[in-house]
């Protein structure tokens, strides 16, 4: 080399930046950052001694860079972006719906909720996605007033909701009865209830008569109380009328079987079961 030198075969030598004339005879090859320059006679070796990696290892499977280049990409359906600029790499979620929940599923990818209003709860359902919905109360028996980011329930009216009742009736579970009027008032046992269910019936007093209602029965129910009962169609219980007024009077019924038995809870009443 040295004789192409003097011989005026190199003058110049040029980098990537920079560069000049020769000087002398020898020509210096100096390692930058990640490279390692290793002469031997005859040889010279320039080695890559960064850390780069060369391989990259996913969930599954690796990937390799191809002429120093490895692409990043978001997975088609499971809501995963990529956007590069110079040397940062972004990774983030996109095509969901603002202020929805993100729910789960089988394929990996996500699917936003409905968005919920005020008050409203995700609830659940068997094998299905959850939804906001509101909360309500199908009897009346619970006061629900939703607002932002709050829900507030009470008990209204701190117990059953209450009726009058001045003509025949046929009762709901869970309910109360004031019955007012100058006749007897028939009330009818629900066909539908529940166990736990309850019906309560109270005398106004200002009937005047010995015997203001009259709790019907009709089929398979019937309306037990200690040592007394009651079956079957045409059945009733009624207040004792005679020597005994049957203003305010009261009774309360528990169901104890579903659509069919009811027990007397408690009543202040001389009760006539036929």
């Amino acid at each position: 080399m040295s004789q192409y030198i003097q011989a005026g075969f190199i003058r110049t030598l040029t980098g990537s930046s920079g560069g000049g004339p020769i000087s002398g005879v020898n020509i210096n090859i100096v390692a930058g950052a990640g490279i390692s320059v290793v002469g031997t006679p005859g040889t010279l070796t320039i080695s890559n001694t960064g850390a780069e990696a060369s391989t990259f290892d996913g969930d599954s499977g690796s990937a390799s860079p191809i002429a120093g280049l490895i692409n990043i990409f978001g997975t088609v359906g499971q809501n995963i972006t990529t956007s590069a600029n110079t040397n940062t790499m972004n990774i983030g979620i996109s095509w969901t719906t603002n202020h929805a929940v993100q729910l789960g599923n089988a394929t990996g990818s996500l699917t936003s909720s409905n968005v919920g209003e005020d008050g409203m709860l995700l609830i659940g359902a068997n094998n299905a996605d959850p939804a906001f919905a509101l909360v309500t109360s199908s009897s009346g028996s619970i006061s629900i007033t939703p607002g932002a980011n709050t829900l507030d329930i009470n008990v209204a009216g701190g117990g059953i909701p209450w009726s009058i009742v001045i003509i025949p009736t046929t009762m709901v579970t869970n309910h109360g009865y004031i019955t007012e009027g100058f006749t007897q008032i028939d009330l009818d046992l629900p066909a539908v209830s529940s166990v736990g269910d309850e019906i309560r019936v109270v005398d106004a007093g200002n009937s005047g008569i010995d015997s203001p209602w009259r709790i019907n029965v009709a089929g398979i129910q019937a309306i037990f109380a200690a040592g007394d009962e009651v079956t079957g169609a045409g059945g009733y219980v009624e207040v004792v009328g005679g020597s005994t007024s049957g203003n305010f009077s009261t009774i309360c019924l528990r169901c104890v079987t579903a659509n069919q038995y009811w027990v007397v809870e408690s009543s202040i009443a001389d009760l006539n079961f036929v």
